[in-house]
């Protein structure tokens, strides 16, 4: 099939200008799908629970003045990296109060934590919208069709790997106990402030 755009390589951010062969079969593993179906529908899967773990915390939070209902209604609309940015507000609107004693190893755990949730958002999102059967010799993989400083439009491969694939999922696998655990602390330091006021 005739293809009305260019391909480029994208090189950290610097997108290349290639001309691929597609007639390099030595190149070819024909397992490269076969490897890479499972660990892409992990990925999703896992990130679709961390997801709707990010959702209970939102509601964990928002509950004290909100019913379920309604809070439901402002979730429905917003896309995962708005409720990644909705929580991480929601715990800077704690860290905002002075008169609770927040350490400040706790603050410097939820910059961490919330970078390295934008980070797994990120490549989950590549990867379920790829063109995987676009991958040219199981080497660059069609991530995204993108306008040039040039002002033309073109196709844009990166290579992506099974380890990529593996470190990602184990990311993600990782989020989810952490933002379990940094919760856990962060309200235990909450209730700690509430009880001290109430002495």
């Amino acid at each position: 099939m005739f293809n009305p755009l260019q391909d480029y390589i994208d090189n950290e951010g610097e997108y290349k200008w290639v001309e691929f062969k597609l007639d390099d079969e030595s190149l070819k593993d024909p397992y490269w799908l076969k490897k890479i179906k499972y660990r892409i529908g992990s990925i999703v899967m896992q990130f679709n629970y961390l997801e709707r773990s990010i959702d209970d915390y939102i509601l964990e939070i928002m509950n004290e003045h909100y019913e379920d209902e309604k809070v439901w209604i402002f979730l429905e609309n917003l896309s995962s990296a708005k409720k990644i940015e909705t929580l991480s507000k929601l715990y800077d609107s704690y860290f905002a109060f002075a008169d609770i004693n927040f350490e400040e190893q706790l603050k410097i755990r939820k910059i961490k934590l919330f970078q390295s949730l934008n980070e797994a958002r990120i490549n989950r999102n590549i990867y379920i919208h790829s063109n995987w059967l676009n991958d040219y010799n199981g080497q660059f993989t069609e991530y995204k069709t993108k306008k040039l400083k040039s002002g033309e439009f073109g196709r844009i491969h990166k290579r992506i790997t099974i380890a990529d694939l593996d470190n990602d999922l184990k990311l993600i696998l990782s989020l989810q106990g952490e933002l379990y655990r940094f919760d856990e602390d962060f309200f235990i330091s909450v209730n700690e402030a509430i009880n001290q006021d109430l002495q």
